[in-house]
């Protein structure tokens, strides 16, 4: 859930850009990004591009566009949900360097 902390999209392009250089070749990583279909988006304060406070929790949702935007390497993006308290909706991303 690392992607759903509060980022700008300076800091995430930095991010997947350090992770694209510490891959090896052909090793994968996984990582999620909370959805904007999430049942909490658009709820609580909002305070920045798509990041709202909720119960004390600075929560960044993202599209499918602003993922792909991030992102150098081969990708595939599903939408998936799991269950806690509530439904959480979420973009799981697998990403493979050749």
């Amino acid at each position: 859930m690392l992607y759903n902390m509060r980022f700008t999209d300076v800091e995430l392009s930095y991010l997947f850009k350090e992770s694209n250089r510490a891959l090896k070749n052909n090793c994968l990583l996984y990582f999620s990004f909370r959805s904007d279909k999430d049942v909490l988006y658009n709820k609580g304060k909002k305070i920045g591009s798509n990041i709202y406070e909720i119960d004390d929790f600075q929560i960044r949702f993202s599209t499918k566009e602003q993922i792909e935007s991030f992102l150098t390497i081969y990708f595939e993006i599903k939408d998936i949900e799991e269950s806690y308290e509530e439904p959480v909706s979420l973009y799981l991303v697998f990403c493979n360097k050749k």
